[in-house]
């Protein structure tokens, strides 16, 4: 364009700027915005918001901050699509004191919170477990006014299910519905795995089954959902029901649903029938993941048929599609360390090593209970002190298992004198200082 003497203006630039932040080329969009400022061109609120949006998506706050008062500089107010856009990015980072101070810039400003800007201080109030004030925030809503829209529900309910309070998810569905909203495949889904995680099967199939008579479409998502939640409650003829009604929808499975079934399966002792399946889906697709085999190998040491997890690990090793990962080496180590296996469990550590595979806190953690587990306390020592080092967090259940071993042993204070004091974080305080910052945040919108 330019070589043909023809000069991009602004519409030109916003397409292009927008276009670079949609595929994540934010750096790329950065340098585009700064050569339309050399060309003599003047950015509008357009071309400040895409990048401002762009740079919170990759999480450089700070950059769309000062972008922002850039713009504000030139001369040009932010909207509420500035500000929302703000908000979200801090948000995510758990910034709720700049969150509270833009808040109040908006107010200041005499520009309203929308619908959007609700919505999105919702969702991060319930991530972070404060589904209350979530809930304070529809009042809030409700009294100005600002009808809650089908996200507002969801999210509270969603919030409400990750805190395992089905019974006030289904308050909020209850009055969602009595405001007249209908309620999305998203909604039946959140409310589905909430059931199905608290063992509420049957009142999660009852959603299920109610869905279609409601006009919604069953997803993927939700025979995922439902299949999960009845394999973990031991209910398998009635999740292969579930199978037989995806395979006479016509929906195709993927490989994360093999993955759901294969799972169940194992964990409810039907191995074979989970190997006859394996073996079908690594003839039709292209490509198995290493999930699928830690999956399987997990569920054969749980019926001890040992061989067989060795010779299914092997065969990874002997294969170029699927490399294991550290996933696979610690459910190996694990294994072989509960059948007391010391000299294979040496053996294949060494081979992790040597690949250069890093342990992590899980592969660890498995190590020292696995070694306590066959009497080998100083060698289970020697790894608590390496997690230490790497400053890897001590589980409950490996503490459980070093005081209820530690404590049969003669040796017991001398054990206990060689194991590290183990920095756990400072969750209690920044509990606190996330408390009043959002305490501090609803004051400022209710105002």
């Amino acid at each position: 364009m330019v070589t043909q003497g023809l000069s991009p203006d602004n519409i030109t630039y916003n397409t292009l700027i927008d276009g670079l932040c949609k595929i994540e080329k934010v750096v790329e969009a950065k340098d585009l915005f700064c050569q339309m400022v050399t060309q003599g061109l003047t950015p509008d609120i357009i071309a400040y918001n895409t990048l401002i949006d762009g740079l919170c998506k990759i999480e450089k706050v700070v950059e769309a901050k000062d972008l922002f008062r850039q713009m504000v500089t030139q001369g040009l107010s932010p909207d509420i699509i500035t500000y929302n856009t703000l908000i979200s990015g801090f948000l995510k980072l758990g910034k709720w004191e700049v969150t509270s101070r833009l808040i109040e810039e908006m107010k200041n400003q005499g520009i309203e919170l929308n619908l959007v800007t609700f919505n999105t201080i919702m969702d991060a109030l319930c991530k972070e477990g404060m589904v209350g004030k979530g809930y304070k925030l529809l009042d809030v809503m409700i009294q100005r006014g600002l009808e809650p829209n089908v996200v507002t529900y969801t999210t509270l309910m969603d919030g409400y299910c990750l805190i395992q309070e089905t019974s006030k998810a289904f308050k909020v569905f209850e009055l969602m519905l009595s405001r007249g909203h209908k309620p999305s495949t998203v909604t039946y889904n959140i409310l589905i795995n909430g059931f199905c995680m608290c063992g509420k099967v049957d009142r999660a199939r009852h959603l299920f089954d109610e869905m279609p008579c409601k006009g919604l479409q069953q997803t993927l998502d939700t025979y995922n959902i439902m299949l999960d939640g009845l394999y973990k409650a031991g209910r398998v003829a009635d999740a292969k029901e579930i199978q037989d009604k995806i395979i006479a929808s016509g929906t195709s499975l993927e490989l994360h649903t093999y993955n759901i079934i294969l799972h169940g399966l194992c964990k409810n002792h039907h191995i074979d029938e989970a190997m006859n399946m394996f073996n079908t889906i690594s003839c039709q697709k292209e490509e198995v993941e290493a999930r699928t085999f830690n999956i399987l190998i997990q569920g054969m040491f749980q019926v001890g048929k040992v061989n067989a997890a060795k010779g299914l690990f092997n065969s990874i090793l002997a294969n170029d599609v699927v490399s294991p990962d550290v996933v696979t080496y610690t459910i190996m180590m694990k294994g072989l360390l509960k059948e007391g296996l010391l000299d294979e469990f040496d053996e294949l550590f060494l081979s992790v090593k040597k690949d250069g595979y890093s342990s992590d806190s899980g592969m660890l953690n498995a190590i020292v209970k696995g070694l306590l587990e066959n009497g080998e306390v100083n060698r289970a020592m020697g790894f608590i002190a390496e997690m230490d080092k790497s400053k890897f967090i001590l589980e409950a259940s490996t503490a459980a298992s070093i005081v209820d071993l530690l404590s049969e042993d003669g040796q017991c204070h001398n054990y206990m004198k060689m194991l590290p004091n183990f920095s756990q974080p400072c969750a209690k305080s920044n509990e606190i200082n996330i408390d009043s910052s959002t305490s501090s945040l609803i004051h400022t919108i209710s105002r």
